[in-house]
């Protein structure tokens, strides 16, 4: 008896070893124009599919996340949004903000409260993002009375990560993934849009973001390994 349970043990972790990596890589690219790709994937009990977008810029780390952390500047390269504020930085690595995503009439506007941390292995950085869209409720923050009384759909699930990762040929590729359900019923053309055009308007936009001198000349506090310290 004891040899047959080891031996279905044995299946199932050959199993679903064999198929985890097959859903893990189950993109479909949708896009691939200008050094830029988008793919999606299914996303089990969703109607929106998961975004992945990539490209490798002629820039480096401190760079990129020069960008990342001038967040009242976030509209001038995130598509579909035109407003962005700072909540509350709670560390050098971990912080709230708000932003908000400019939808096309009938659709209403909705707001997005994002949670963002960053971790890093060996010189890979990670910017993981989540949807904190009870914040304001909790923060006395004098830009969280604005946002309760905004008549916007709040959106309450949003997972994504932005991962960086200096090439040793030189340059960064930066893969975003993330999966986000914007609530309430969307026409199918414009969620065909927010999963291709979107992300592929907010890299392009970032490539070019980077290149401003202001964010050129940024320099990243280190520790004395060599460890990014945060934002």
């Amino acid at each position: 008896m004891m040899n047959r349970i080891k031996q279905i043990i044995l299946f199932l972790t050959c199993f679903f070893g064999i198929l985890q990596p097959v859903y893990a890589d189950n993109w479909r690219l949708d896009k691939d124009e200008n050094g830029i790709k988008i793919s999606t994937r299914a996303v089990q009990g969703s109607a929106i599919r998961e975004i992945k977008g990539e490209l490798t810029v002629d820039s480096s780390l401190d760079s990129v996340m020069a960008v990342f952390d001038d967040i009242p500047n976030f509209p001038r390269w995130n598509d579909q949004s035109t407003k962005a504020i700072l909540l509350q930085r709670v560390s050098a690595r971990e912080r709230y903000h708000y932003q908000n995503m400019n939808m096309p009439f009938p659709v209403q506007d909705r707001d997005l409260l994002i949670h963002s941390k960053i971790s890093q292995s060996g010189n890979t950085i990670f910017v993981r993002l989540r949807a904190a869209a009870d914040f304001c409720k909790k923060s006395p923050n004098k830009d969280c009375e604005a946002i309760n009384q905004s008549k916007n759909v709040m959106v309450t699930h949003l997972k994504g990560e932005y991962k960086l990762e200096p090439q040793n040929e030189g340059g960064l590729k930066i893969t975003w993934v993330q999966h986000t359900e914007p609530a309430g019923k969307l026409p199918n053309w414009l969620v065909n849009t927010m999963l291709t055009d979107v992300p592929f308007n907010t890299l392009d936009k970032l490539r070019k973001r980077i290149k401003m001198d202001r964010y050129q000349q940024a320099k990243l506090k280190r520790d004395a390994n060599g460890r990014i310290l945060g934002f």
